[in-house]
């Protein structure tokens, strides 16, 4: 056995090898490599330089493109860009057990996380988007999600929901542009029986349906500023009225909020609150567009 496999094994029984899958990418051809991985889905995947071959690195792109969940570790060599940008981690010198162990754990949760999200890909914003839902899910903090229609905002706030205290509770979202402006702010905070016309008894709005859990407001940008001095006071004091009470409720809602809209413009605009915008913001999660 030559001294960089014996060095790999050691790698593998400092990582745990009884808790993982692996799949150990020896030297080969590219068919052999792949037949590896058609068996099912693996936690790591171990690439030693020992595959350092002409095909090696048509080998890897193919199992990266083909193999989203696979998370190769390359040992022992390769600190280039080129290949940094399509791994998790390269180890170019020795590590402690306890450090090397550490960072593979975290590279499994990272990978799971981002497939339960569906966004695929190795990219540092991709990275940066799983590392910030597992720091702030055990929090109480609002956050903002910004990124285009369409880039999985609302799975990644379910995700920092289900990683969260709150999983348990409800998780409510609603699309604040879907709602007629007139209508937003008693579908928000509830209203009380005789408050306007039409309102025959007292009725809960989605503070109270998140009650425990979490209220996911999409399309923060379309919220008006009757409403948005409102949504602020929850976030400054916990507390709201509902439409024709004089009596406030305490919110239990963990408030996150999502926009494909730029709200620094919109506040240079005078069309969304500054304060608004540092309440909800203090911590920021941007969706890279999927093209």
């Amino acid at each position: 056995m030559s001294k960089m496999a014996q060095e790999k094994l050691k790698i593998i029984g400092l990582i745990g090898g009884n808790d993982y899958d692996f799949v150990d990418v020896r030297c080969g051809t590219q068919q052999e490599f792949l037949a590896q991985l058609t068996d099912g889905e693996f936690d790591l995947g171990i690439i030693s330089a020992e595959f350092d071959r002409p095909l090696g690195i048509d080998t890897f792109l193919r199992v990266v493109g083909h193999r989203a969940p696979l998370m190769p570790i390359i040992l022992l060599g390769y600190p280039n860009d080129y290949l940094r940008r399509l791994v998790d981690l390269i180890l170019t010198q020795k590590v402690e057990g306890d450090i090397l162990r550490r960072q593979a754990e975290n590279l499994v949760r990272r990978r799971r996380l981002l497939a339960q999200m569906g966004l695929v890909g190795r990219s540092e914003a991709l990275y940066t988007i799983a590392d910030t839902v597992l720091r702030v899910s055990p929090t109480e903090l609002p956050v903002l999600i910004t990124g285009e229609s369409g880039t999985g905002k609302e799975l990644v706030a379910r995700s920092i929901h289900d990683h969260s205290r709150r999983r348990e509770g409800p998780f409510v979202a609603i699309n604040c542009g879907a709602i007629p402006e007139t209508l937003l702010e008693s579908q928000l905070f509830g209203y009380k029986k005789g408050a306007f016309t039409g309102a025959v008894k007292d009725t809960p709005g989605f503070f109270d349906q998140s009650k425990g859990g979490t209220l996911f407001l999409d399309e923060i940008g379309e919220v008006p500023q009757s409403v948005q001095v409102k949504l602020l006071r929850v976030l400054e004091t916990g507390e709201y009225f509902p439409v024709g009470d004089v009596r406030p409720r305490r919110a239990d809602s963990r408030i996150i909020a999502a926009t494909n809209r730029d709200l620094r413009n919109m506040m240079a605009e005078g069309k969304f609150r500054q304060d608004l915008y540092y309440r909800l913001g203090g911590v920021q999660i941007f969706i890279p567009p999927l093209r």
